[in-house]
């Protein structure tokens, strides 16, 4: 007995460690169920599903758990033939501290990455690591994010206990191994290949196609976090080395030329094209952009909100140029400003700000600037997250305002100055170049997560989130009646537009109200109205410009809302992206069909067999779009230099 305990002493480790990661796996998975509850309470929601999902998610965390294993295993069979075994031992309790704790982390991590961008962790977590202090604050301030720093710490004491206790019982003495000993490891080893083998690990999509609960989270519940992480990096390696081709490059280019009625080019650029507008406008209208944060759509009045917390957007709704139909390119900030700002439609798993390009785009500065405009940008926070300064400095802005450039009694949070504040050293700053027509974008942040408010905002709502979209609302109010005592105001053109939604229920695997935003258009004399087309934030730039009826090149893949119709829009959402029509939601991964949906009748029924002509023109779409923007930026055709 002696003899069988310690010769098989490295199953019995290999056994107690599987358990506690698995145990673990499935505390995280539990928690995070937990923290969504709220939102999982519905009539589509069964025990059966959150059990089925429970079990789904047992197979990856097996298969997980034997990539992270089997390496121990490896070096605990090999100390029967290496005299030097205690070194080996203890390579092996490192392995597994390190190697599991960084997996426990990482699945804690998860779950206010989950809630805040509704997407299981991946490699996008770590485009903010150049401004690793805003990254700390984001996780110390926010109480969503403290709540799981204690299990998390918890979790790593009680792991190091246990595995420093397995180790220390290890055998006094080797037996060499028989015949039996080598098969009885050769079978436990081949299982432990079989976790890691497991088919949904070639075919992800397949294992949550076969997932047929209504409720989408419960697709989402059963990943496992590092298993997300790992393929996201894989696809990113993959994407650099071997890009993916989803359309002749030719085919994709004459698509786009017929879907914005290109019927020649002059230019390099196969999306340029000349845009003169039956009269010019010689009195040159300014432009102030507001590029609000997470203002969804469904917190206005317009859009069903009773809660009356956009009193004054409703209000400036109703006597501007308003569209009901807009989307935005993604779900983070950065996507936001650059496909406003540009006309471009975001590239999957790529920060279009901080891809390591030198050719800048015909944009709103540029364009402006052509025209004697003078150009500016207004962050409340610090110029390098998100690769803001470079961007905007290599993008023809004149003047770049940031924290540093503001009272730095003000500074309230981590993200800088509040949106008052904000609006009124932006109005200081546009006094002082008033000598020419002026361009001025100005990014707000204070409603986002942690939310901190300035002393002069007295409010009575105890939900920190729609506290903090009324004080958003509160502070465009604050501006615009400021603005209106400005000898520039009646020549002047509003445009507020988000960067991106906010989930509030889920409906499909990219919820559309995490990218369903408003537009509106505002000037003193402009005549109302509403537009219902189908639209997104690429629309922006080319819709104002016909407002401002200035010629100009349009080098991006935008049209004028007000001259033109497009048939879809494109959104993306990391890895996967929504294509959008008047009546159909097609949800793509690349070259996989994940579903097509009637989203107008919030059903989840899949058309994807049935409506196939529907579902290719959808897709040849969004692959020309995709392909032609990747041979643009890969040639440097996004730009096009004009005397």
């Amino acid at each position: 007995m002696k003899r069988l305990l310690q010769t098989y002493y490295p199953v019995r480790i290999v056994l107690r460690i599987y358990g506690f990661g698995l145990v673990t796996f499935f505390f995280f998975r539990l928690l995070l169920l937990l923290t969504n509850f709220h939102i999982l309470k519905d009539n589509s929601l069964t025990v059966s599903d959150i059990i089925r999902s429970f079990l789904y998610g047992f197979q990856f965390d097996l298969m997980v758990s034997s990539y992270l294993i089997f390496p121990i295993f490896l070096l605990l069979v090999l100390s029967f033939f290496h005299s030097k075994q205690r070194r080996l031992y203890t390579l092996a309790f490192w392995f597994t501290f390190v190697f599991f704790s960084i997996a426990f982390i990482i699945s804690g991590a998860d779950i206010p990455y989950f809630n805040n961008f509704f997407l299981r962790f991946n490699a996008n977590a770590f485009e903010w690591l150049n401004t690793p202090l805003i990254v700390v604050k984001m996780i110390l301030f926010e109480p969503r994010f403290r709540y799981i720093l204690l299990p998390i710490v918890l979790i790593l004491w009680i792991f190091y206990k246990i595995v420093k206790k397995i180790y220390r019982q290890k055998p006094e003495h080797i037996y060499p191994l028989q015949r039996k000993d080598i098969i009885i490891f050769s079978v436990f080893g081949l299982l432990m290949l079989g976790g890691i083998l497991l088919k949904g690990y070639n075919t992800p999509i397949s294992i949550y196609q076969s997932f047929d609960s209504k409720n989408v989270y419960l697709k989402y519940l059963f990943l496992n976090p590092v298993y997300t992480l790992s393929k996201s990096v894989e696809h990113r390696v993959e994407e650099k080395f071997y890009p993916k081709v989803l359309i002749d490059k030719n085919t994709a280019i004459r698509n786009m030329q017929h879907y914005l009625h290109i019927d020649s080019q002059k230019y390099k650029s196969p999306v340029a094209r000349n845009v003169i507008p039956d009269t010019v406008n010689n009195s040159h209208p300014n432009v102030v952009l507001i590029l609000m944060e997470s203002m969804a759509s469904y917190r206005m009045r317009h859009f069903g909100n009773t809660e009356n917390l956009t009193p004054f957007l409703d209000s400036l709704y109703d006597k501007s140029l308003s569209f009901s139909n807009l989307y935005s390119s993604g779900t983070h900030t950065y996507f936001g400003i650059y496909s406003t700002l540009t006309g471009y439609p975001a590239l999957y798993e790529t920060h279009p700000m901080k891809a390591e390009m030198d050719v800048p785009y015909n944009n709103w500065a540029y364009t402006l600037k052509k025209h004697g405009y003078h150009t500016s940008f207004f962050i409340p926070h610090d110029a390098e997250f998100d690769n803001l300064q470079s961007f905007l400095s290599k993008n023809f802005f004149d003047d770049i305002y940031s924290v540093n450039d503001y009272q730095s009694e003000k500074r309230i949070g981590i993200y800088g100055v509040p949106d008052d504040y904000l609006f009124e050293i932006a109005v200081q700053k546009i006094n002082q170049k008033q000598k020419q027509p002026f361009f001025a974008a100005i990014l707000t942040v204070s409603n986002h997560s942690p939310y901190r408010f300035p002393d002069n905002y007295k409010d009575k709502e105890t939900d920190e989130r729609k506290k903090g979209v009324k004080y958003a609302d509160w502070s465009i109010k604050k501006f615009m009646q400021l603005a209106q005592k400005q000898d520039w105001f009646d020549n002047t053109l509003f445009v507020f537009v988000a960067d991106h939604g906010k989930v509030y229920s889920l409906d499909y695997d990219m919820p559309l109200n995490y990218h369903h935003i408003p537009l509106i258009i505002y000037k003193k004399d402009i005549k109302p109205q509403v537009i219902d087309k189908i639209a997104g934030q690429i629309d922006v730039f080319p819709t104002v410009m016909g407002q401002l009826r200035l010629p100009y090149i349009n080098n991006s893949f935008g049209i004028d809302l007000m001259r033109e119709t497009r048939p879809y829009i494109l959104f993306n959402k990391d890895e996967k992206y929504g294509i959008l029509s008047k009546n159909y939601f097609l949800i793509t991964q690349k070259n996989k069909i994940i579903g097509l949906y009637k989203y107008q009748e919030k059903g989840l029924k899949n058309y994807a067999r049935i409506e196939q002509d529907t579902l290719q023109r959808m897709d040849i779409y969004y692959k020309s779009h995709l392909e032609t923007l990747k041979y643009m930026l890969q040639n440097g055709y996004q730009f096009i230099d004009l005397p």
